[in-house]
């Protein structure tokens, strides 16, 4: 099988490298050949050992929320981009909001921005706000 046919499988999701060395079993250098397609616009990389396919090779949209969940592991789209994203608020936003139990982190990547805010930081700061009896209630 072409391996254009079997990359196009992949669609708009997110895989890793180990995914793609099975594919490249043929080539006796497959990094050289990652390294060829990333060149070529095929894939994008999203960090070291993730990739999407390129914007020609797609034929659904990307799914930023979905690429957010793989890029930091535990951790949930919220914030503006959610609210963004269900049209409660009419400013447009530029990057991916997640957060996450663990520690916050940035990513620039050609597709977007993705950021996650530390959760437990998240709710201090939250809580710090709240009148005494909610503060109680939640925790």
């Amino acid at each position: 099988m072409n391996l254009m046919r079997q990359l196009e499988a992949f669609g708009s999701t997110p895989f890793t490298h180990g995914s793609l060395l099975p594919l490249l079993a043929e080539y006796r250098r497959p990094n050289d050949k990652i390294a060829d397609m990333l060149a070529k616009g095929i894939l994008v990389q999203l960090r070291r050992g993730l990739y999407v396919l390129g914007p020609e090779q797609r034929s659904v949209p990307l799914s930023l929320p979905l690429v957010a969940n793989v890029l930091f592991g535990p951790s949930y789209v919220s914030l503006d981009f959610a609210l963004a994203w269900h049209g409660l608020i009419p400013e447009s936003v530029v990057e991916v909001s997640s957060v996450t139990p663990l520690r916050a982190r940035q990513y620039n990547t050609p597709v977007a921005g993705f950021l996650t805010h530390a959760w437990r930081l998240f709710c201090m700061r939250w809580a710090y706000r709240c009148p005494k009896t909610l503060t109680a209630a939640l925790f």
